[in-house]
């Protein structure tokens, strides 16, 4: 297959995954290097963020501070200093964490996937975190819609009366 008409924009990243506008930069998480990187439009990388685990999503609060969670539960905040643990809203609980999209009131959406219990976890401002959606198997392409007031989750289930292979 030829590569005619296509641009290389970057390379050198382990899996680039949870691509984000901010600011008039492409953001993308390299999961496995556990980065957050901002592209310019000419393709130039900064990390912007590095974590000692698996990425598993981030986000911006309200404040503007980037907020990191990591495959094993870790909510992590970066503002102008070093990176702080916020919570850990799962207590490296039974299911992976998998994406993450922060509301205008700074709470966090965290997708956990797993066979027996996926669904959508909250994490509030001040740390505290609950189930608020149960029965998914790998909730993923968080958004929300442009008034705020919705988040849509693209949800890999099973269908119903039908087991998994």
């Amino acid at each position: 297959m030829a590569d005619e008409g296509l641009d290389l924009f970057a390379d050198g990243f382990s899996f680039l995954e949870v691509p984000r506008w901010h600011e008039g930069r492409l953001w993308a998480g390299d999961m496995f290097a556990g980065q957050v990187v901002a592209f310019a439009a000419d393709g130039a990388a900064q990390v912007v963020m590095t974590v000692p685990e698996v990425l598993a999503g981030f986000g911006w609060l309200p404040d503007g501070s980037l907020l990191v969670v990591t495959r094993g539960g870790r909510l992590l905040r970066q503002e102008a200093g070093p990176v702080t643990e916020v919570a850990s809203p799962l207590n490296g609980g039974p299911v992976p964490c998998n994406e993450m999209t922060v509301d205008g009131q700074g709470r966090a959406y965290i997708g956990l996937f797993g066979l027996a219990g996926g669904g959508l976890a909250r994490v509030d401002p001040d740390g505290s975190a609950r189930v608020v959606a149960e029965g998914m198997l790998l909730p993923n392409g968080q958004a929300l819609s442009a008034d705020g007031r919705t988040l849509r989750v693209i949800h890999a289930g099973r269908p119903p009366g039908r087991e998994m292979c």
